[in-house]
């Protein structure tokens, strides 16, 4: 649910997972709120806007945070593929796959829908940085909802 103001202004945004679990935009700070545990902090929307293969940064790293993403929606060049992955320094140092290769056709692209809970749709171990890798002319652009805790 998107509430728009008189003036036209967006005041709030409500989103609902496929659970059922509600998180709001505040209109202030910009960050989701949702009831997710005490531990874990809602980041700002991600962009996403790789225009060339290779490595886009996610969500760089912290020592001792576990990153969870929360909702992934990009589109992409047809012919390509991309995957979502942690590593220990988005060079793809120690690379662990969270997905498999994702193809993308004539006006594709792979949406993860948002989950408000704790876990996320997928997480990293602490201290590592999250990544899309992109191969075969895949250029991607979207936006990425993640959160950090310290476990």
């Amino acid at each position: 649910m998107v509430t728009i103001r008189d003036d036209n202004v967006i005041d709030q945004v409500v989103l609902t997972d496929v659970d059922g679990n509600r998180a709001a935009v505040d209109s202030t700070t910009k960050r989701l709120k949702v009831d997710a545990g005490p531990d874990v902090t809602f980041q700002t929307p991600i962009v996403i806007s790789q225009s060339a293969v290779g490595r886009t940064t996610i969500m760089a790293l912290e020592a001792d945070k576990v990153i969870r993403l929360h909702e992934f929606v990009v589109s992409g060049n047809p012919g390509g593929t991309y995957y979502i992955a942690y590593d220990n320094d988005g060079a793809g140092t120690a690379e662990v796959a969270l997905t498999g290769a994702y193809p993308i056709g004539t006006n594709g692209g792979i949406p993860i829908p948002f989950r408000a809970h704790p876990d996320g749709c997928l997480k990293t171990v602490a201290g590592k940085q999250l990544t899309v890798v992109s191969a075969g002319g895949a250029k991607l652009f979207g936006h990425a909802i993640v959160s950090k805790a310290s476990s």
